[in-house]
């Protein structure tokens, strides 16, 4: 709490405003650039603080979930910011793509952790929520194509994947794997045996009545983690960010918390 405090004194420097809101577009770059780093640094810094606690299933821990949460939709604000505007698309920094991505899985973990009844009572945070990750991912994709960013395509893409698979669109493979640098695994996993087959025959594709499932194909979603220890060692996160993030699945990381989730899948 100490440290939360501390953080809070120096958000008190300057008004809510500052904070709150979106750069002027008219304002000299550098000073649009220096201001919206400093807010991400800070709700990085507050999202950090919170974060083991937030994954905790401690019900007494509600006030670090909604200060992790609020503050990555802040940082993502601050990030989007930045890169909305001529000059900041073409600034290279893949450290603060990274930390708007980070920030985007904090989102996402929230959102697939919430109970029916928590989805009822902050039905308005929800609406907001799902639009700020689809432009983060906008966001990042377009960093990647403009800048040749891995960091942001990387991010665009695991975002992209777990966002269709909480919406029950997913497209992607059977066994999606990525060991994401200073957090942890994500996995994504379609069911076995629940794809339809298909028989060939005929000079045309036939559907078998019989292999049909009554319910959609559903998969999983599984998220890993060391909340307290989010560094890995330096010889094996070998080029850190801009490593390839899929090269890592198969070393046999230890992990402290783990928490799967369900998902239907209609595109299947």
């Amino acid at each position: 709490m100490q440290i939360s405090h501390k953080l809070e004194a120096c958000r008190a420097l300057m008004p809510d405003s500052w904070w709150n809101n979106p750069p002027q577009q008219d304002q000299p770059f550098t000073q649009l650039y220096i201001q919206q780093v400093i807010k991400a640094q800070l709700f990085l810094i507050t999202k950090m603080l919170h974060l083991p606690y937030m994954l905790s299933a401690d019900a007494g821990y509600e006030y670090s979930r909604v200060s992790a949460v609020d503050a990555s939709r802040s940082l993502i604000a601050a990030y989007l910011g930045l890169r909305s505007c001529s000059e900041g698309l073409f600034v290279i920094c893949e450290s603060l793509d990274f930390q708007a991505f980070s920030a985007g899985i904090t989102m996402l973990i929230r959102l697939l952790s919430l109970t029916l009844e928590e989805r009822s009572s902050d039905s308005d945070s929800i609406v907001e929520d799902w639009p700020l990750i689809q432009a983060l991912t906008v966001g990042l994709q377009r960093t990647a194509n403009v800048m040749q960013c891995n960091v942001a395509r990387r991010a665009a893409e695991v975002l992209d994947l777990l966002t269709k698979a909480a919406r029950g669109t997913y497209a992607g493979p059977d066994r999606y794997n990525v060991v994401l640098p200073y957090f942890g695994k994500v996995t994504i996993s379609l069911s076995q045996g629940l794809k339809t087959t298909h028989w060939e025959g005929l000079g045309e594709r036939q559907e078998s009545p019989q292999q049909q499932p009554p319910n959609p194909p559903f998969g999983t979603v599984e998220f890993s983690a060391n909340p307290f220890d989010i560094g890995y060692s330096s010889g094996i996160l070998e080029g850190e960010l801009g490593g390839d993030w899929s090269s890592m699945s198969d070393i046999d990381f230890s992990f402290d918390w783990t928490q799967t989730f369900t998902f239907n899948n209609y595109n299947n």
